[in-house]
């Protein structure tokens, strides 16, 4: 584990009292306070008020927080975000995500750029989904019928405009 802000792990048995306002606790199987931390590497993970440029665990969860790369078997992220995540399992309430791939998402509130899962469940609004199975309030800018309309039409036009280059250079 390596940290921009010098982690500081209290060992033993996690604390009973809050971390002090304005700081930022991260958790791996007990208290480790930081600001920023580089990599976190854990069977779990939990990030409260702080940030990770690297998340990789079995069980991770995120609260008001965020990293760049998020990679767990379960993944819980509530009101904060991540500009990658990979996970099993994902549930996101009131988060957002740049990609999101997941085998299953659960996201009551969310927003997230591309998602690629095989279930999404929930209230989300995503730019381009491609998703085996969609269950709620899902809505979307670009599905996968929709990429598929514009990936033949887009053919068609290159195709009709190459031909025409062609016809046009013979003479």
């Amino acid at each position: 584990m390596e940290s921009d802000q010098g982690l500081q792990p209290e060992g033993g048995a996690p604390r009973e009292e809050p971390a002090p306002a304005g700081q930022p606790e991260v958790q791996l199987a007990g208290p480790v306070r930081s600001q920023l931390a580089a990599v976190v590497q854990a069977d779990r993970v939990e990030i409260s008020r702080g940030a990770a440029l690297l998340v990789v665990s079995d069980e991770a969860a995120i609260d008001l927080g965020g990293s760049v790369v998020a990679v767990a078997r379960n993944l819980t992220v509530e009101r904060g975000g991540s500009q990658w995540l990979l996970a099993n399992q994902a549930n996101l309430r009131q988060s957002g995500a740049g990609i999101l791939i997941s085998r299953q998402v659960d996201a009551p509130d969310a927003r997230v750029g591309v998602a690629l899962s095989g279930s999404v469940n929930g209230n989300l609004q995503v730019g381009v989904l491609l998703a085996g199975r969609v269950e709620g309030n899902v809505q979307t800018l670009v599905d996968g019928a929709a990429a598929a309309r514009f990936g033949a039409a887009f053919g068609a036009v290159l195709g009709i405009a190459l031909l025409l280059r062609r016809l046009l250079a013979s003479r």
